[in-house]
Parts: structure tokens; C-alpha cells; sequence
């Protein structure tokens, strides 16, 4: 199977290595036997090349695992933005002949084919993201790249105004400076990686962009050169396209996300500082424009400081959901782990904590507080002859009327497991404590569960009475040790009675 795969491989590199050099050879043949159709030649070479490369980046994207699908779809439109401006300079130079004093709107698409590109290198990873967060930066990469193109030539082309003059180094500069932040902003993203499957995206975007910059650069100084022969220079711009094509020709796209995340610390300052570098990058071509758009760039930092602004109100707001929802859980928790999941009340936990609460509390007042033990009779008689869900049900019924027979908001019912139950009875003496038992061991006799296993033919109860009398003697375990000796001698007695 591997040396199938490695065959396949090796054709689909062949291939794809045949194919981009067939075309530049095309290319420069068509050139030489076409001499006076120079420029004509070049563009269509130059259209087809960006076309077939946004095909394969198209085709990439309907591959693609969900989390890297929007990395792909960006970086589509970047490509498609290229074909934009590629299309719009063959169309002024070849048919409408511009003048190249004015501000050209081929420019505009080659300014703003940066702005998916930065928007992939900074974008969270799926689980992370945010659509507003999302849709603000857009906005930020967008303003900041039309504001860099006015900054650069000092007009939009539909403003119809003549451009200020620009040299062609400045130019190319400019174009250099913006391919190398480019790259270098994909190589730190792509080493902050782990994901397979986006470590492939970030890969193919690497070698797009530092061929293409190299390209670019190389591209720029022979054309300030060779101004002669500049249409079989223009053969070095098919490259990285070329070069994009045979990649994702090669690359097979990653089948599903390993499991490790993108934790580095690399990773997260990348994605938490980007949009705060947008605002920033914003603000201060807001501050250079404003000189001579003075609206423009004033509105430029205004729209920097309300998006700063909702970003910074929509974390707090996010912040304090996720802490409230952070504390309910953790109340839900704490609430699950003293209740007893079967009949609501509180689980041994529950009443240790207030028992021992209790006892500290009555020490130092020196009052006086009570338990009772309360143990279900023959109740293994009543899971063997009806069922263990019928038990349950019974234990629920019993629950209930617990509760219901306590008197006071303090009082505390408790479930310690199987048939066993116990209330903790605050600032109650003995006399209160008998009484409440008493009241208790009546309403369960009054449900008249069925027990055919039993002399009365119903289910009845034991109890166990222990009071404290707030001495500063023995421990709360000591108390229960006496409430369920209580309950035991109530049992030895005949059942269905109170012992104290």
C-alpha cells in the first residue's frame, strides 16, 4: 500500500512538474514568434496561470477538513483578488490604453489581495472563533489596506484625480515590504502550529508566498533594469502560481485533525495580539492620511476606537456569561454532590458537614441540638418479594413524607444509604426531638405502603433519638454512634416504634 502511494506521489509531482514547465516554455515560445503581440501574450499567460491556480485552491477548499475549510476559502480569495487586478491591467493597458499618471483600479485588487491572506494567518482556530471578532478585523485589514494604496498614490481611481508622481523604486518597495511581511507573518503562524491538517494549509500558503515574494522582488529590480525586454521577464511572475499548482497537485490533503492542540505560546500571542496590531496599524495610517484626507483618516481612527471599543465590551460581556455560567456549574456540583440522587436529600457528605457544623456552633452557645436514625423494617423483605424499582419507589414515597413532617427551615433530612435515613434537628432538646419522630414515624404509617412480608401488612419505620446537650464531650460521630444504638434497641423491641 505504501508503495503505491509513493508511486502515486511520484507521477502526480511528475505531472504537475511537466505541466508548469510546458507552460512557461509556451509561454516563452509564444513570445518569440509573436514579437509585436508582446504584452497581449503576456497578460492572457498571466490571466490563465492565476485562473488554474484559484481552480486548484477552489477544489482544496471542497476537500478540506471543517477546520481548515475557512483558512482555504480566505486564501481562494486572495487568488481570485489577483485575478481581478490581472484582468483589470490587461483590459487598461491592452484595450484602453491608460494613462499611467492616473491612480489605476488594477492597483486596488493587488492592494487588497493582502487582506484574506492576513486575515488566514491571524484567524483562530475553529473552536475559538468568534464570527464578529471575525468580521471586525475584516474590516480593520480592509480600511487599513485601502488606506496604504491612498497613502501611496494620494488618490482612488474613481476620484478621477491625477496621481502625485511615484517613482518605480518606491513603488516596488512598496510591493517588496508588503510581500515580505506576508511570508514572514505565515512562517511565525505555521512553527506555532501543531494541527496536521492545518500545519498543510500553512505549509502550501509558506511556499506560495516566499516564492512569490522572491519572485516579486526579483521581478521588480529587472523591470527598473531591463526595461527593453521586460516581456520575457514578465515569465518569472507565472512562477509562483506555477509553483502554487504543483503543490497542491502533490499535497494530499490531510484526512482528519490529530488530537494535539495549538497551545504553544508562539500560537496564542499571535492570535490574542493581532487584532489589538490591527487597531494599532489603523490608528497610525489614520494619523499619516489625515494630513491630506483629513475626513478619511479621522474617520479611520474614529472606526478603529468603536471596533477596539465593541471587541474590548463583547470580551467583558463573554467574560462574565463564561464566569456565571462558571459558578452556576460549579453550584450545580456542589449541589449534586450533597444531594442523594435517588429520593433529593442530603447525601452522608451533606450531613456530616452539618452535623459537625452544628456541633461546634451548639458547643459554644451550650444549647441543645437532636438526631434521629430512621431505618426502614424489613426492608430487604420488600425488595426481595416486589422488586428493587418498587423499593425505590417506596424509598422516594418515604423521602417525601419526611420532608414534609419537618417543622423548621433548619431541620435537615438526610439519606446515609440503602434503608437508612437521619434528620438533624437544630436548637431541638429532647422532648421536641421525640415528638418529631413521633410525627414522622406516624405520617409514614399513614401512607400504607403495601409489605405483605409484614404483621400489619404495610411498611412502618424505627427511630433513633440522640440529643446533645452542648458539653464540650466526645464528637459528632459520637452522636450517631448513640442515634443508631437508639435505633437498634427500637429494632430488638419489635419494630415500628421510638427509642431514646
Amino acid at each position: 500500500m505504501s508503495t503505491k502511494n509513493e508511486t502515486q506521489e511520484y507521477l502526480s509531482r511528475s505531472q504537475g512538474l511537466a505541466f508548469a514547465l510546458g507552460f512557461l516554455v509556451i509561454h516563452a515560445v509564444s513570445l518569440a514568434l509573436f514579437p509585436a503581440q508582446r504584452t497581449v501574450i503576456s497578460h492572457v499567460f498571466s490571466i490563465v496561470v492565476v485562473a488554474i491556480a484559484l481552480i486548484f485552491c477552489i477544489a482544496r477548499t471542497r476537500s478540506a477538513t471543517p477546520d481548515t475549510r475557512l483558512y482555504w476559502q480566505l486564501f481562494s480569495a486572495a487568488i481570485f483578488l489577483w485575478e481581478c487586478g490581472s484582468a483589470r491591467a490587461a483590459w487598461e493597458e491592452v484595450v484602453l490604453h491608460s494613462d499611467i499618471s492616473q491612480a489605476s483600479y488594477a492597483d486596488l485588487p493587488y492592494f487588497l489581495y493582502g487582506v484574506p491572506i492576513v486575515l488566514a494567518i491571524s484567524l483562530p482556530e475553529r473552536k475559538e472563533r468568534v464570527p464578529l471578532f471575525v468580521w471586525l478585523d475584516t474590516v480593520q485589514i480592509s480600511v487599513a489596506a485601502t488606506l496604504t494604496y491612498l497613502l501611496i498614490f494620494t488618490t482612488f481611481p474613481f476620484w478621477g484625480k491625477p496621481v502625485h508622481p511615484i517613482s518605480d523604486s518606491v513603488l516596488a518597495f512598496a510591493y517588496a515590504t508588503e510581500n515580505v511581511v506576508l511570508a514572514l507573518a505565515a512562517a511565525l503562524r505555521l512553527i506555532s502550529i501543531s494541527k496536521e491538517d492545518m500545519r498543510d494549509f500553512f505549509r502550501t500558503l509558506n511556499i506560495f508566498l516566499w516564492t512569490y515574494g522572491f519572485f516579486a522582488i526579483l521581478y521588480n529590480q529587472l523591470d527598473l533594469i531591463l526595461q527593453g525586454v521586460m516581456d520575457y521577464v514578465a515569465l518569472l511572475s507565472d512562477v509562483p502560481f506555477l509553483v502554487l499548482i504543483l503543490v497542491l497537485t502533490v499535497q494530499q490533503p490531510a484526512a482528519k485533525a490529530r488530537a494535539s492542540d495549538d497551545q504553544q505560546p508562539l500560537g496564542q500571542f499571535i492570535r490574542h495580539a493581532s487584532p489589538v496590531f490591527f487597531t494599532l496599524i489603523l490608528i497610525a495610517l489614520g494619523l499619516a492620511v489625515i494630513r491630506t484626507h483629513f475626513y478619511i483618516g479621522s474617520g479611520a481612527i474614529v472606526l478603529a476606537a468603536l471596533i477596539y471599543g465593541t471587541r474590548v465590551t463583547v470580551l467583558q460581556l463573554r467574560y462574565m456569561h463564561s464566569q456565571r455560567n462558571l459558578q452556576e456549574a460549579r453550584d450545580q456540583l456542589e449541589t449534586l454532590s450533597l444531594t442523594d440522587a435517588l429520593t433529593g436529600l442530603a447525601n452522608r457528605r451533606s450531613l456530616d458537614l452539618s452535623l459537625d457544623h452544628e456541633w461546634r456552633k451548639n458547643n459554644e452557645a451550650h444549647t441543645s441540638f437532636s438526631l434521629l436514625m430512621i431505618d426502614i423494617d424489613h426492608f430487604k423483605l420488600l425488595n426481595d418479594h416486589y422488586g428493587h424499582a418498587h423499593g425505590d419507589e417506596c424509598l422516594r414515597l418515604i423521602s417525601a413524607s419526611l420532608q414534609r413532617s419537618l417543622r423548621q427551615a433548619t431541620d435537615i433530612a438526610a439519606r446515609l444509604g440503602g434503608e437508612e435515613f437521619t434528620v438533624l434537628l437544630p436548637e431541638t432538646n429532647a422532648e421536641s426531638a421525640w415528638q418529631t419522630a413521633e410525627r414522622i414515624r406516624t405520617n409514614v404509617e399513614a401512607l400504607k405502603l403495601p409489605h405483605t412480608q409484614t404483621e400489619l401488612g404495610y411498611i412502618t419505620i424505627s427511630i433513633g433519638v440522640a440529643t446533645h446537650e452542648g458539653q464540650h464531650i466526645g464528637a459528632p460521630s459520637d452522636l450517631l454512634r448513640a442515634a443508631d444504638n437508639a435505633l437498634y434497641r427500637a429494632k430488638h423491641a419489635g419494630r415500628n416504634r421510638i427509642e431514646q
